[in-house]
Formats: C-alpha cells, structure tokens, sequence
C-alpha cells in the first residue's frame, strides 16, 4: 500500500504546508505518485513525537521490537 501521507505519532498526516513533491522512476521515468513535502514544522513534529516514544521503546525486549517492526 502506497501512501502519500507522512506517519506521525501514529497518525498519517499531510504536510503543513499542503506542498507536495513527486516521485518518479530514475530508469522510466513514469510517475510513481507524491509525498508531502515536509518542512522544518512537520519535521519538528516528528522528531517531537519519536523523542516521546523512545523511552516506552527501549524498556520494550527486542523480540517485543521486532515483532512490531514486522506488522
């Protein structure tokens, strides 16, 4: 599943700004779609969010860790 939105603090979300920026295949060239283009805003969010989960994160075991990276 391929989508446009950026993930952050479990949410998926757009970009403040509304921007988008597309993304092609370098071999083709066809249009693959668009990402948000996250400015210093969104990306302050996010960095906000992972410095709040990080502490939950690191006292989980590692098969706890690795099982939900596989989800």
């Amino acid at each position: 599943l391929f989508r446009e939105l950026n993930y952050v603090n479990g949410e998926w979300c757009s970009a403040k700004n509304s921007s988008v920026l597309s993304v092609t295949n370098p071999a083709t060239g066809e249009s693959l779609g668009t990402i948000p283009n996250a400015g210093e805003e969104d990306t302050q969010l996010a960095i906000q969010a992972a410095k709040s989960a990080f502490p939950d994160w690191k006292s989980r075991p590692a098969k706890d860790r690795a099982n939900l990276l596989k989800k």
